[in-house]
């Protein structure tokens, strides 16, 4: 084969890889998009980190043999999640227990976790946000260092930090939390111990 063929196939193979990675990028950016329509104060979050994907989109998934002619680059630095914070980073890992699952048992989890099906047994997650989102589930206990309920809990919950009740939440049990923040429209039965700072 010529040299002329082989720079040929070499751009074929090259467009070929920039189309996959443009259906790859689509896809996650629905997927993105869907997670965060679900609750209202995650759509603005999701659009600053949509818009800060697109700027560092070049930078960030350069084909390996582009990179090395460039020289190494330094790795960016990640900030830990801020207890003070209260929206949900799309880009940072979590788990999610997806809305046609109905988990029955106990979840320890090391990373923040979004619930949109059922739980019913126990999250325990003391370090990290967890989010209840529109129409899941969980039920009897829930363990967390932050919680963002849009959906509803019939039972305990331990919250090291701040407890927040989005306009469609329905809690039922114990809670116990460092803050309360409710908003108009949640619906909260049970006793309640909020220490405050």
């Amino acid at each position: 084969m010529s040299t002329a063929g082989w720079l040929l196939l070499g751009g074929l193979i090259g467009i070929g890889l920039l189309v996959l990675d443009g259906s790859r990028r689509a896809a996650a950016h629905k997927a993105r998009q869907k997670a965060a329509s679900r609750v209202p104060h995650q759509q603005e979050a999701y659009r600053e980190s949509d818009r800060r994907s697109a700027d560092q989109a070049e930078n960030d998934d350069k084909e390996p043999a582009l990179a090395s002619l460039e020289g190494p680059s330094s790795p960016q630095p990640q900030s830990a999640p801020s207890a003070e914070t209260t929206e949900y980073d799309p880009d940072q890992s979590f788990s999610l227990i997806g809305p046609s699952l109905h988990v029955v048992g106990k979840i320890e989890a090391d990373e923040p976790v979004s619930i949109l099906g059922k739980l019913d047994g126990t999250l325990s997650a003391p370090n990290q946000r967890v989010g209840i989102l529109a129409g899941a589930r969980v039920s009897p206990r829930v363990e967390a260092q932050e919680l963002i309920l849009s959906g509803s809990i019939f039972g305990d919950a331990s919250i090291a930090g701040c407890a927040i009740f989005e306009p469609d939440a329905s809690f039922q049990g114990d809670l116990s939390a460092e803050r309360l923040q409710c908003e108009v429209g949640a619906e909260l039965s049970g006793r309640f111990n909020i220490s405050g700072s």
